[in-house]
């Protein structure tokens, strides 16, 4: 356990700091000039050379956290809800150590818009990896030949979309208020028009789709992606914007039902 946290230490900050300088490089291809990889507010309170070092340092510090903190998860000498507390906390301390120096003087409105960052990031990650093992199991069950499990089957289907709830929630009670704060004040393009139309239909739309290709009509889906939308309609908008719970909601049936109709299609062959 010990080799393996330094082994995995050394190598995530040196890919850390090796993102660094690929982001200078990336600039100095977009740009056509020499670009240093510093955060304006680091160059303007430490200098060039001073705000390289730390930029570097912090890239390191962020490598490292990424590369380690999967190991929580085999600490077998912690129950499973001590490894997820422990966990959460590493994802949300090492990435506040990371974003916070990108701002002068943080306020505690800071902080709290981070962690939920943090707190969304961990969500998704969380139902990406149940949905990777659950995949890995169903290529073990096929290559065994096993039958398929008919538990969980039906209209609703709570616990086998529990990942894809736990992606809408990150998406729709984490993302608009992160948009909010990068938002224009006089024209809001991203919460007023790029989220509510583009993105929101689109990602429900999409993880719908996948449901129903993988376990057919599971009604609960589209219900919380519509429901989902209404903290931040009275929150960051006003009644008029009730049609993203009809828009959510509607996108994620419709993916859903065209996910099903193909998994019956191909089934049929």
């Amino acid at each position: 356990m010990k080799k393996e946290l330094i082994r995995r230490i050394f190598r995530g900050a040196k890919w850390g700091a090796a993102a660094v300088c690929g982001v200078g490089v990336l600039a100095e291809i977009l740009y056509g000039r020499a670009v240093v990889p510093v955060r304006p507010v680091l160059l303007e309170a430490f200098g060039v050379r001073t705000g390289l070092l730390l930029e570097l340092l912090t890239g390191s510090l962020w490598g490292a956290g990424l590369s380690v903190v999967p190991l929580f998860w085999n600490w077998e000498g912690l129950p499973r809800w001590g490894r997820t507390i422990l966990h959460f906390a590493a994802v949300t301390g090492g990435f506040l150590l990371f974003a916070l120096p990108y701002t002068v003087h943080p306020t505690w409105n800071t902080v709290s818009v981070l962690a939920g960052l943090a707190a969304g990031i961990y969500l998704l990650a969380w139902a990406v990896n149940y949905i990777g093992s659950r995949q890995d199991a169903e290529r073990i069950r096929e290559r065994l030949g096993l039958p398929e499990p008919d538990a969980g089957r039906g209209p609703f289907q709570v616990q086998t979309v529990l990942p894809y709830l736990l992606i809408a929630a990150a998406v729709e009670l984490f993302l608009p208020p992160l948009l909010r704060v990068a938002d224009a004040p006089d024209v809001p393009v991203l919460t007023g028009l790029l989220y509510p139309f583009l993105f929101l239909p689109f990602a429900s739309f999409i993880a719908g789709v996948d449901i129903g290709k993988r376990f057919s009509i599971a009604l609960v889906y589209p219900v919380v992606c519509g429901l989902l939308t209404i903290p931040h309609i009275f929150w960051l908008y006003n009644s008029s914007a009730l049609f993203q719970v009809w828009l959510a909601g509607g996108a994620a049936f419709a993916g859903n039902l065209l996910g099903a109709a193909w998994k019956k299609y191909r089934n049929g062959k």
